[in-house]
């Protein structure tokens, strides 16, 4: 029998944390959120194999009561600090910084890992030789400038990885919102088109 997600929560004592997404690299406030269970184990909210995102905190409860199998109330678990993924900066960073002061690249780059992994999506070993060595350099050194020319890093190849990782997390995602009182999951949210109640 396949174990609960539930009480392999309480269990492992996993906390959720708030994952805020800014697209815009000037944004003040997140495009949209989602939510991640973090511990001995990472687990993501999802439904079908799909990432649930939505527009509005206060959509939390809703969306846990979504996702596949329904989580408990979120007022009985632990939670986490919320966290910003930057994602219209982290382009900016790679495209001209050599040092990533907040850690905006890496929370980037490692939350998209652990999206895809979860969405069941495959990395080339040609991206995880482009993608794993400036990974491992941003851990334990905010400078990366000179990295990228050290190892012949290519900025252009590390922004085409993480806008086709964002896209393919995209791809693979439902948009929980509210239109008239009604819920609606967004299979294509940035083209505006919607299933309700899939």
């Amino acid at each position: 029998m396949k174990p609960n997600i539930n009480d392999i929560i309480k269990q492992k004592k996993l906390q959720y944390y708030l994952i805020c997404y800014y697209i815009n690299p000037d944004g003040y406030k997140p495009d949209f959120y989602n939510v991640m269970f973090y511990g001995d184990e990472t687990i993501s909210v999802m439904r079908k194999i799909k990432h649930l995102f939505f527009e509005d905190k206060k959509m939390l409860k809703t969306v846990l009561s979504l996702s596949e199998p329904a989580l408990e109330d979120i007022d009985s678990l632990e939670r986490g600090y919320d966290a910003n993924v930057m994602f219209g900066k982290t382009i900016h960073l790679l495209s001209k910084g050599s040092i990533d002061h907040s850690c905006t690249a890496i929370n980037c780059i490692n939350l998209f890992d652990d999206l895809l992994h979860d969405a069941k999506i495959s990395i080339s070993q040609k991206t995880k030789k482009v993608l794993y060595p400036i990974a491992d350099q941003l851990t334990f050194n905010r400078r990366y400038g000179h990295f990228l020319k050290e190892k012949k890093i290519g900025r252009r190849e590390l922004i085409d990885i993480l806008q086709l990782f964002f896209n393919q997390i995209l791809k693979r995602a439902m948009f929980v919102t509210s239109e008239h009182g009604k819920l609606i999951y967004y299979t294509k949210y940035f083209d505006g088109k919607y299933v309700l109640n899939e």
